[in-house]
């Protein structure tokens, strides 16, 4: 009875604000309205006209994790960064606990009818948002990921099909491009259908703590038994949880 209701269930509705890119921007803003934020922007629902899809937080979001933006143009090139990580986690959170009780989820919404900077994942003009790209990420059938809440890296199949004799691969570089060898992990493993699957920790110890720099890369790989990469996934973390101003 304890796992009745876990809070995740079939979302018919989910989705936050996404900024579009400033080729994008610029077609629908009055030069005059581009920067600094204004009331212009809450009309194409950048304000308190979207409060449910937290602009506020997501401006802040961008400040924080890459800095303060320079101008409009540096502003949606850091906003995309933002849009790929979020809409990646949203699908991989349900991917990462499907049927335990996650079932679904619809993105609101795909495209807006209006120039607007929330709820897309292409934008009035068709131009593909950072959230598109993250989407598809998370959407993969047959997929490995990272859950940096548990620090758990996992594979989800929402196929039917069984895949044996895989294996995961988790590389860690640093700012600089240089590999972190003490954190290359990988295991070999049957990947069960319709199922979610954990495979280890990243960092399970202090193992390479010592070599992280302010910004890390993450790559993880799953081969199949012929060792072809069946899919692939890239994060970047900072050492400061979100920070990754060193960029």
């Amino acid at each position: 009875g304890a796992n009745i209701n876990k809070g995740w269930g079939f979302r018919t509705e989910i989705g936050t604000a996404v900024f579009t890119t400033f080729d994008s921007f610029k077609k629908f803003m009055p030069e005059k309205d581009w920067w600094p934020r204004n009331e212009m922007w809450d009309k194409h629902f950048f304000g308190n006209s979207a409060g449910n899809a937290s602009p506020d937080k997501y401006f802040s979001t961008v400040e924080f994790n890459y800095g303060k933006a320079k101008g409009i143009e540096d502003f949606c090139r850091k906003a995309q960064l933002v849009n790929v990580e979020v809409n990646k986690a949203m699908y991989e959170g349900f991917q990462h606990h499907i049927w335990e009780d996650a079932s679904g989820i619809l993105t609101w919404m795909g495209q807006s009818a209006y120039p607007s900077l929330v709820w897309q994942t292409y934008d009035y003009y068709y131009d593909l948002t950072g959230a598109y790209w993250g989407a598809k990420k998370g959407c993969e059938p047959l997929h490995i990921l990272w859950d940096s809440h548990t620090d758990n890296i996992m594979i989800t199949n929402s196929t039917y099909k069984k895949y044996d004799d895989m294996t995961a691969v988790a590389m860690v570089f640093n700012q600089h491009g240089k590999q972190i060898t003490s954190l290359r992990l990988s295991e070999k493993m049957n990947v069960l259908e319709n199922s979610a699957m954990n495979c280890f920790r990243l960092f399970s110890d202090s193992t390479g703590m010592e070599e992280l720099t302010d910004v890390n890369f993450l790559r993880l790989a799953l081969k199949n038994s012929q060792g072809k990469t069946v899919s692939s996934n890239d994060y970047w973390f900072g050492k400061q949880k979100g920070n990754c101003r060193a960029l």
